[in-house]
């Protein structure tokens, strides 16, 4: 029972903390609001980062709250070496982006964003390809040929119109004067 007190207090602590920032420290402590108008165009403001980290530490606080008053007292922590393992390589990438962008600046970040986003996009065409290749040999062998090409391309053509237009219309909120 000891166990399950403390964890009540810790999450209720966090969370009187994070209502404490939210209503004393954010306000007091940024120039702007969360979001911001400037010359009729709304942006993030300065209180919006620290607003969202706080919000997620009163959510911890709330979560750790709640599960302390759902378990029981026999339940033992269980800590496998999975866990560990995940912990220690999420801890490895955080520090390693973390002196990334100390070292190096944003632009070799933005690096290694745009070769981290080609790769996945290119694994998923990959994918794609293999898993329609397998497609047509094994579910769509007795289709004529000509079938699947116009359905294939009829779908292409219909996802690339769609994100087109979507593009376009958030261009024009974006780009509208006023």
């Amino acid at each position: 029972m000891h166990r399950n007190t403390a964890e009540l207090a810790l999450g209720l602590c966090v969370v009187v903390l994070a209502l404490l920032a939210i209503f004393a420290w954010v306000p007091n402590d940024t120039a702007t609001g969360i979001i911001q108008k400037i010359r009729g165009r709304q942006s993030i403001g300065d209180a919006m980062a620290p607003t969202l980290a706080v919000l997620l530490i009163g959510l911890s606080g709330l979560l750790i709250t709640l599960e302390s008053r759902r378990k029981s007292a026999q339940e033992a922590p269980h800590v496998s070496l999975f866990n560990l393992g995940f912990l220690g390589v999420l801890t490895g990438i955080f520090l390693a982006s973390v002196l990334l962008m100390r070292w190096s600046g944003p632009l070799l970040v933005g690096l290694w964003f745009s070769l981290g986003h080609s790769s996945v996009v290119g694994l998923i065409c990959v994918g794609t390809s293999l898993g329609s290749s397998l497609l047509s040999r094994h579910v769509f062998a007795g289709f004529e040929e000509g079938i699947g090409a116009v359905i294939s391309t009829a779908t292409s053509a219909g996802l690339l119109l769609c994100i087109g237009v979507a593009n376009l219309e958030l261009f024009n909120k974006a780009y509208e004067p006023g």
